[in-house]
């Protein structure tokens, strides 16, 4: 057996077959090292711990198995810089033992990294927010390091794609994404009397951790600029909504939290019709976003701090389940929304 072949066996094989199908494009940036890797990571706020393990591993990766994967991988980002739709999946390492397959998503968006911030410069877009935008891949790092206790980047990798391609842009507190609307939520959006058909041009909202409050000055700062931004550099895409899927959208926390709260002023923002964002019960995930771990079962151990602990905690005590809502509103009243 090849040192290839031990690697691609570690992996899934819905994920060998995707490797096996993606012909590498004859010319791909080349992975950053040395000083010219440390600016670059340290542009995408990889914590510090990481950032030493990322510099001292980058030696091994030209000539090691997991190039293969690698090449595959970075041809794959590179193709969809400025695409509508992002990759239908990238191959998951968490199951590979070698310390080196914790960053290699790390090298591949370090070698888009250049790529993307011309991109974002021929498209006139500010460099702050393309700065503070691909500097989610450091955040997406603390949340393996709280969630998993692993270093690297694991997690979130096909997430990170809309950043680097070009289709998420952060905007003060909030982040939004190009994308079309789902076919359910466009025939909601239908019934309330607007006339838009599945595909139609959308942003959706995303609630990033680690900025801080999410109260509701910096929430309507953040819809302000994101109709001024996408209006003056995405000037095709013309959302008529913005849209968001949302373990905070979930109607239930109503019954727990005050209604002055941030989150529940975040929800009457929206028209939630589709108060399920998931068929089945999403305790996990909910957890996960505010505790850092998944082990629903393990909650008495968890804090009871704040109001939004207490209410998942006893709402799962009593027998209930999160799952999470859909909302949508339209675009052109986001700046003058009131929260």
């Amino acid at each position: 057996m090849t040192a290839q072949s031990a690697v691609l066996d570690q992996l899934a094989q819905q994920d060998r077959s995707w490797l096996e199908a993606i012909p590498v494009a004859e010319s791909l940036p080349p992975v950053p090292q040395g000083t010219e890797l440390l600016e670059i990571l340290g542009d995408l706020a990889v914590p510090g711990p990481d950032l030493d393990e990322a510099i001292r591993l980058r030696t091994r990766i030209d000539d090691h198995e997991l190039r293969y994967v690698l090449d595959r991988v970075l041809t794959t980002l590179v193709a969809g810089i400025g695409a509508s739709v992002g990759p239908d999946r990238l191959p998951d390492l968490s199951r590979c033992d070698d310390p080196l397959a914790q960053y290699l998503y790390v090298y591949a968006y370090a070698a888009c990294f250049p790529l993307t911030r011309q991109w974002h410069r021929d498209r006139e877009i500010p460099d702050e927010v393309g700065r503070r935008t691909l500097a989610d891949l450091g955040r997406q790092m603390t949340h393996q390091r709280r969630r998993h206790g692993r270093g690297g980047l694991l997690i979130n990798t096909e997430w990170l794609a809309h950043h680097f391609q070009g289709r998420l842009f952060q905007l003060g507190r909030l982040q939004f994404e190009l994308a079309g609307l789902g076919r359910t939520t466009s025939s909601e959006i239908r019934a309330a009397g607007t006339d838009l058909a599945p595909g139609s041009p959308t942003l959706l909202v995303h609630i990033p951790d680690y900025c801080g409050p999410m109260d509701p000055a910096s929430v309507s700062k953040s819809f302000e600029a994101a109709r001024l931004f996408f209006g003056m550099h995405f000037p095709e895409h013309q959302p008529a909504t913005l849209a968001c899927y949302s373990w905070l959208l979930d109607p239930q926390l109503a019954d727990y939290l005050p209604p002055d709260s941030n989150i529940i002023r975040f929800q009457r923002l929206f028209t939630i019709n589709q108060r399920r964002a998931k068929p089945t019960a999403d305790d996990a995930d909910t957890f996960e976003f505010v505790f850092g771990r998944r082990d629903v079962e393990a909650r008495d151990g968890l804090p009871r701090d704040s109001s939004l602990q207490r209410a998942l905690i006893d709402h799962v005590d009593n027998g209930g389940h999160w799952y999470g809502g859909v909302g949508w509103r339209p675009f052109q009243t986001a700046e003058t929304g009131q929260l």
